[in-house]
């Protein structure tokens, strides 16, 4: 009887912890800001998992969606969402990656997962590259409009060197 008191005992402390950190708002921390590094360490821990041996190379597609996908969140949820709107392609990016692990990882090296990883990949690359010329090219119209007419105002560079 005295083990199961101390069994009881043990449940009904980890009870009175478990409510004094809800109370605390450890709860609604890790739920409303910590969650985009719960989804960053289940994709690092199946990428264990498929080195390991304990789960098969089909896994590492999710585990590289999950990877980027935290990675991703962390950095909108963490600075701004308004970053989201610019790196939204890294979305198939981390299809891409974990297609490119699975298709390193399968002793077979299925060319379906090799295709699918050059295809979101290209996409991906393609339109993150459109949304930061789209996001600073207004900028860099700008600096490039300032070089020139400096070079104009002040001779260019050749005349220096003359």
């Amino acid at each position: 009887m005295a083990k199961n008191q101390r069994v009881i005992g043990i449940v009904i402390l980890v009870a009175g912890f478990i409510i004094l950190l809800g109370k605390w708002g450890a709860f609604a921390f890790i739920g409303g800001t910590m969650w985009p590094l719960i989804l960053f360490v289940i994709g690092v821990a199946v990428y264990g998992l498929v080195r390991a041996r304990l789960a098969p190379p089909i896994a590492l597609v999710p585990a590289g969606m999950l990877t980027v996908y935290g990675l991703l969140f962390m950095a909108s949820h963490w600075i701004h969402w308004r970053l989201f709107g610019l790196l939204w392609p890294l979305l198939l990016l981390g299809i891409a990656l974990g297609l490119y692990g699975y298709y390193v990882y399968d002793p077979h090296h299925p060319r379906g997962a090799w295709l699918g990883a050059l295809l979101f990949g290209g996409v991906g690359i393609a339109m993150l590259t459109l949304m930061l010329v789209f996001a600073v090219g207004t900028y860099m119209i700008a600096v490039a409009l300032i070089f020139v007419g400096a070079a104009l105002v002040f001779g260019g560079v050749r005349s220096r060197f003359r």
